[in-house]
């Protein structure tokens, strides 16, 4: 199962009383924000357990 970066940060701006987005395009400062910190709060989480998917993932790109 795939969620999109737009579901996540939707779920997050519904968390903190603002409105959901239709896409990554959207110039709320809100978004604007999550959508900074996404990436980064990614890559913590992948960091702080070995995740099968993201083990798969780190040895393709080191692969390439």
């Amino acid at each position: 199962m795939v969620i999109e970066k737009t579901a996540i940060i939707n779920q997050a701006l519904i968390n903190l009383g603002e409105n959901p987005v239709s896409d990554l395009c959207d110039t709320s400062r809100a978004f604007r924000v999550l959508d900074r910190l996404y990436d980064q709060c990614k890559q913590d989480v992948l960091r702080m357990y070995e995740w099968n998917c993201a083990c798969l993932l780190y040895k393709s790109d080191a692969a390439d």
